[in-house]
């Protein structure tokens, strides 16, 4: 098999034998024997600096998109909340003719189990007010744990105030920050100091 193989002559007098050659620069060197750490490459700090820059530039802009849905979500929590004490208010008025009884203190009279402090909300009462179309209107607030500024309302559908509140969300701002947020969250434009939900 091996008839017609050429070996070279390894004698130091031999016109073959090339004394630069060693044993081991016979071998291809893609066949040489390495440990496993030596085939391992690291980042140069220019790719560093660019995955750095990538994270930065995502996270500037997903974060204010996420924190707007966080707060989207709270406010869709208080507006439930609101509406639902507005009407046990509205019914509490209807069934004693008082509004003594709807300060919130007095909540426990209502027939509805109010949530005293949400995880997210405290709630507050507003006065009652009886307009001159003989019915008497409540409003409630809902103030934020997590932030603060604004306030989310919701005005009994028999309010009649002098401006016209009746029946809808607002959200009111006691700060530049807070107004901010409320032209964020409205649903159209400024209504006296309050934006519409």
């Amino acid at each position: 098999m091996y008839k017609n193989a050429v070996i070279p002559d390894m004698n130091p007098g031999s016109r073959s034998f090339n004394k630069s050659c060693k044993p081991y620069d016979m071998l291809d060197s893609r066949f040489t024997l390495r440990s496993p750490g030596m085939t391992k490459h690291g980042f140069t700090l220019i790719e560093l600096l660019v995955v750095v820059l990538i994270i930065g530039i995502l996270s500037s802009v997903a974060l204010p998109q996420y924190q707007k849905a966080v707060r989207k979500s709270r406010v869709a929590e208080a507006k439930t909340l609101l509406r639902s004490l507005g009407q046990a208010e509205d019914l509490y008025f209807m069934a004693t003719g008082s509004t003594n009884s709807l300060l919130k203190e007095d909540w426990e009279n209502l027939d509805i189990s109010i949530p005293g402090d949400s995880a997210n909300w405290t709630f507050e009462q507003e006065e009652c007010i009886t307009g001159t179309n003989g019915l008497t209107g409540c409003g409630v607030f809902a103030v934020p744990k997590r932030e603060s500024g604004y306030q989310i309302e919701y005005w009994s559908p028999n309010y009649d105030g002098g401006e016209d509140l009746a029946g809808n969300f607002y959200c009111s701002s006691s700060s530049p920050e807070g107004e901010h947020i409320c032209q964020g969250m409205s649903m159209g434009a400024k209504i006296y100091d309050r934006y519409p939900l």
